[in-house]
């Protein structure tokens, strides 16, 4: 089935079905269904605004990856600014342009990564619009809460200050040129993945570069409370 077999209304419908999982909090007052959402934050707390795009064959290759992880890089990296910013998540819209031709398995993978990094960091799907175009891309923009005059800003160091980060800086770039440079992402599920080089077992680096691209097994605390930590510890 093809995205131009369920029109427009019925892709809306098709997301609204599978975002529903995701509890919504106290945070949200009015979610998916109306002209726009209503989020509230605490009493004392700065609402936090962020966006990025994910464009087809600029950030995700379909050959390369699969919809489910391009959809939970996509909401990822939204978070990661919330977090930055020591803020908590509210919820997110999705803006999505899909090709009349492109499978509806596909779309439901993007929405299933979504849908899995929403329920883990608590960030419901709360709104947002679906358009026909030439390429696959999501623009998502992340609404998050922070208390009055605790947001960590990049104009905020000072000298004496750490800088601290979390994962494996550049991973996310290594992992899509292995990607591209193995053919397609069953490489780098199967076996070990170029480069791993003799004695490295199957897949063995491969395996931590998806656990440092936010697959974890077993953590308790999701790394997107790292900067709300360090806010406290101010």
């Amino acid at each position: 089935m093809r995205v131009r077999d369920l029109g427009e209304f019925g892709l809306i419908a098709r997301i609204e079905r599978a975002a529903s999982r995701v509890s919504t909090g106290s945070g949200v007052v009015l979610g998916i269904g109306d002209d726009g959402a209503l989020v509230r934050a605490r009493a004392g707390e700065d609402v936090v605004v962020t966006t990025d795009a994910f464009v087809e064959g600029v950030h995700f290759r379909w050959r390369n990856e699969s919809p489910r992880t391009v959809g939970r890089r996509a909401l990822v990296a939204n978070l990661s600014d919330l977090a930055a910013m020591a803020a908590r998540p509210l919820g997110f819209t999705l803006s999505l342009v899909a090709p009349p031709a492109l499978e509806v398995k596909r779309v439901d993978g993007l929405v299933a990564g979504l849908v899995h990094e929403a329920e883990r960091h608590g960030c419901p799907l709360v709104g947002g619009n679906v358009a026909a175009g030439g390429e696959t891309s999501l623009s998502i923009t992340a609404l998050g809460a922070v208390a009055r005059g605790k947001a960590l800003t990049r104009r905020g160091a000072r000298a004496g200050d750490r800088l601290c980060v979390t994962g494996v800086l550049g991973v996310a770039a290594l992992d899509r040129a292995r990607a591209e440079r193995a053919g397609g992402p069953g490489a780098l599920r199967g076996g070990a993945a170029p480069g791993d080089g003799p004695g490295a077992g199957p897949g063995a680096r491969t395996r931590r570069l998806h656990r440092s691209l936010g697959r974890p097994r077993g953590r308790r605390r999701p790394p997107a409370g790292a900067g709300r930590a360090g806010a406290r510890s101010r």
